[in-house]
């Protein structure tokens, strides 16, 4: 099933008729920047209209025979795909779960946050700008 809205809403019109710049100059930038301001951000209309894009190549990880794709570092994504692969070392079975080479169940939710803290942890040290 898709659905169509053939009614433009004023963003997308101004997009159509300007591009990009319609977006990051004129009066979207305006209204960003003062949204942006009114809740205590700092934005310009210069950091708006110097933005340029890039197209970086997704990275990926396998989990549950399911590729999850995220945006390679600077961005969070990294944290995401780390995690899920943390992840395979546990066998989830309803509520239990068993983690392949620990002790006794009982230590499995502290092993598992020690771990997540050290993975944030070197996230903020290696893939922070």
């Amino acid at each position: 099933m898709s659905f169509l809205w053939n009614v433009p809403t004023p963003l997308a019109q101004t997009l159509g008729e300007q591009g990009k710049a319609g977006f990051y100059e004129g009066r979207i930038a305006e209204a960003i920047v003062e949204c942006v301001g009114g809740h205590g951000g700092i934005l310009t209309p210069e950091d708006l209209r110097e933005h340029r894009s890039t197209l970086d190549t997704p990275i990926k990880t396998d989990y549950g025979g399911v590729d999850v794709w995220e945006i390679p570092p600077n961005g969070q994504g990294i944290t995401a795909l780390l995690a899920l692969n943390i992840l395979k070392g546990f066998d989830f079975k309803g509520n239990e779960f068993q983690m392949i080479g620990l002790g006794p169940p009982s230590e499995y939710p502290n092993v598992l946050g020690q771990t997540f803290l050290q993975l944030c942890t070197k996230i903020i040290c290696c893939c922070s700008g």
